[in-house]
């Protein structure tokens, strides 16, 4: 099973959630969907460029990893990296799922939900491992949470709404009781909680591209062939 706080916590991946979360929180729940597979198809693409030997020229790979080459199509990157052995199965299922809830919306004239689609796109957290769901709901509570006592430190709201007298909040123990006793804080997080939790699987499943890419690379350095690999070397 993947460790979720690892992945998550890796350069690439941390960079990935800081530039990725605040688009894919702005876009619609479609327009989310639509970008967190194009930033997974990207990290796909990363995987290819970094295994290509380094006696290929540039113009070559270059027409190797184009539109029209093997790996034109998040389909067929995800097909070659199954047959090749590059990812784990779960992983590409994983995004063939997600692959197939864009495909879906893409041609539904009906709204998008991710809250609707729980279940599909939950389906996906499972199929990554046991308790990455439960992991993901917890990063996305402690984000929010954390952004929720920032806004309420530099507010200066009242513990209590009615008793002026209170002033700022004196440390953030009093934030996080305020947060817990206010339902409509509560429900506020209800409604966003799908789409940061959708957000951290995109960047875990960017984590676990990366990881294993970096393993490749270690064992395929410069123009080394995989038929040349012993166990235990």
């Amino acid at each position: 099973m993947p460790d979720l706080d690892h992945i998550i916590s890796h350069p690439e991946v941390q960079t990935i959630v800081e530039e990725t979360l605040p688009i894919l929180i702005n876009e619609s729940d479609r327009g989310a969907v639509l970008v967190g597979l194009s930033v997974i198809d990207e990290q796909l693409y990363q995987l290819f460029d970094k295994l290509v030997p380094q006696n290929i020229g540039r113009k070559k790979k270059k027409e190797i990893l184009d539109y029209n080459g093997f790996a034109g199509t998040l389909s067929s990157k995800l097909n070659t990296a199954l047959v090749c052995r590059l990812l784990p199965i779960y992983l590409i299922e994983a995004v063939h799922t997600l692959r197939k809830i864009r495909n879906r919306l893409a041609h539904a004239p009906s709204s998008f939900s991710l809250e609707e689609n729980k279940q599909d796109i939950e389906y996906i957290y499972d199929q990554l491992g046991e308790n990455i769901n439960s992991g993901l709901s917890q990063l996305a509570l402690q984000f929010v949470r954390e952004m929720m006592i920032d806004e309420l430190m530099k507010s200066g709201r009242p513990v209590h709404p009615f008793d002026l007298s209170k002033g700022k909040f004196a440390n953030q123990g009093e934030a996080i009781a305020y947060i817990q006793s206010d339902k409509n804080l509560t429900k506020i997080y209800d409604l966003v909680e799908p789409k940061y939790k959708f957000a951290y699987g995109i960047a875990l499943m960017c984590g676990l591209i990366i990881s294993h890419r970096e393993l490749l690379i270690d064992l395929l350095g410069g123009d080394r062939m995989i038929s040349a690999l012993k166990l235990g070397e």
